[in-house]
């Protein structure tokens, strides 16, 4: 728990610079790190500079959470937390990996598009603001609150909360399992706070309640009802119980969180609440584990720059704009594989390659990542061979035409048909310029240059070859 405390202040700082407004708490942070499988040394990942945490990533099943401060985006931290996640996913058996982010969360909106990741549900935030005291809530004949009893309705609870929740879950996504849902669930919920509802003496209803002291608001974490007792308006009952007890404790605000999966929004402004947040949820399929990324953090090259030892060279052709010795217009390009599982290209530009004076033209760079991803594939097979049928790049930072161009790339989905990669340019400082996520149609080379593609088209790089690179 030490560093729980540097984790949420980077999370609330993350929040207030994109949304104005705070959501996290201390205690959520330490809720999750109190589950029993969730395992830090494996799990998360930190970034620190001079002592000072500046971005963080964690994975627990297929649910990740990253963030990088705002002062220190632009220089690939993102994107090495990112593929982190995927070899955490991956490591697990995770065929998918997700991420929930507020909707003015744009640089990282971008960068779930360049690596593709896709929409899975949105989910919001509602409050209501009790400016009086609410009225005790009517049961419909038969049913009853009663007091939570700790630890003897745990278990019941846990069942009807998970059962709901199984309802609407998304394939793939798993259940928490009762030592963790109550570590998080129960661990930061305040007794009196949760709501029992029952039918001859079983629970069929629940609600429960977190008290924000600090914020002065309180918190419906969760809400479930029996499936056969629903539409007898006990949803309804157990919020407005919830809000009579936090005007209780003198709390005059009161939120709740739902998503688009589960049809719950309409109870929530029902009872007298509204959106005040958006976040929509973005998933990213995973390939095979061979196409995992190293354990040490995919792309810390980009983060930090370092040396890479070289595996070995790749092939060159003869009149490739990319990788062509005999194209006088061409960017002469070496490709390294590397020890860590990437590839390495290194570029040489000439004047005819600007866009604006003194910088690298956009369509140079976005064929320089289209190649270093593309020939990944060759690192994992060395006789594979695709064409592109989608590329997005961002573009960061202007690529200097006054020196050599360096870029990275690595597979992060192998199939029988498509393979996907993504890749970056990094400059001499360590920080990424561009960065790109591509898609690749597996074909054989004689569907793809026909019968003109000869040993004369395709052969060694004659070249030194480098004892290690720096990217």
């Amino acid at each position: 728990m030490a560093d729980a405390r540097a984790v949420y202040e980077l999370e609330a700082l993350g929040e207030a610079f994109a949304d104005g407004e705070v959501e996290i708490a201390l205690a959520d942070v330490e809720a999750d790190w109190r589950m029993p499988t969730f395992y830090p040394a494996t799990m998360t990942m930190g970034v620190f500079r001079d002592g000072a945490l500046v971005a963080y990533a964690q994975v627990f099943k297929d649910r990740a959470e990253a963030m990088v401060h705002p002062e220190h985006r632009g220089r690939g931290i993102g994107s090495a937390l990112l593929r982190f996640t995927w070899g955490v996913a991956r490591a697990e058996g995770r065929e998918r990996v997700g991420q929930t982010i507020s909707e003015h969360e744009h640089d990282a909106e971008a960068l779930f598009r360049i690596y593709g990741y896709e929409q899975a549900h949105t989910s919001w935030v509602l409050r209501a603001d009790l400016t009086d005291a609410p009225p005790l809530p009517v049961l419909p004949t038969g049913y009853r609150f009663r007091d939570y009893r700790s630890e003897d309705d745990d278990h019941r609870l846990f069942e009807l909360v998970d059962t709901a929740f199984q309802e609407w879950r998304g394939t793939g996504s798993v259940s928490l399992g009762f030592d963790n849902w109550a570590a998080s669930s129960l661990g930061r919920a305040c007794p009196g706070l949760i709501v029992v509802v029952c039918y001859e003496d079983r629970i069929v209803g629940a609600s429960i309640g977190v008290d924000y002291d600090a914020q002065s608001e309180g918190w419906v974490s969760q809400v479930a009802v029996e499936k056969r007792h629903r539409g007898r308006g006990l949803g309804r009952a157990l919020l407005e119980e919830s809000f009579r007890r936090f005007w209780a404790l003198g709390r005059r605000r009161v939120g709740v969180s739902t998503d688009s999966r589960t049809g719950a929004r309409t109870l929530y402004e029902h009872a007298g609440m509204s959106v005040c947040r958006t976040y929509t949820r973005w998933t990213k399929e995973l390939g095979p584990a061979s196409a995992t990324p190293p354990t040490e953090v995919p792309g810390s090259a980009a983060v930090e720059g370092k040396m890479h030892r070289v595996r070995s060279t790749q092939n060159v052709s003869r009149m490739c704009m990319v990788c062509g010795t005999e194209n006088v217009a061409g960017l002469k390009a070496h490709f390294y594989e590397l020890e860590n599982g990437d590839l390495a290209g290194i570029f040489q530009p000439l004047p005819e390659h600007q866009g604006y004076p003194g910088r690298l033209h956009g369509g140079v760079s976005s064929a320089i990542l289209d190649e270093t991803i593309g020939r990944a594939i060759n690192v994992l097979h060395s006789d594979a061979w695709g064409v592109t049928v989608e590329l997005n790049l961002r573009y960061r930072k202007p690529v200097p035409l006054n020196g050599e161009v360096r870029a990275v790339g690595r597979i992060t989905k192998d199939s029988s048909r498509l393979f996907e990669g993504t890749g970056e340019i990094v400059l001499a400082d360590g920080s990424v310029a561009v960065e790109a996520f591509g898609r690749y149609l597996r074909l054989p080379i004689e569907r793809i240059a026909g019968q003109d593609f000869d040993d004369g088209q395709w052969f060694p790089d004659e070249r030194e070859t480098p004892y290690e690179v720096e990217i």
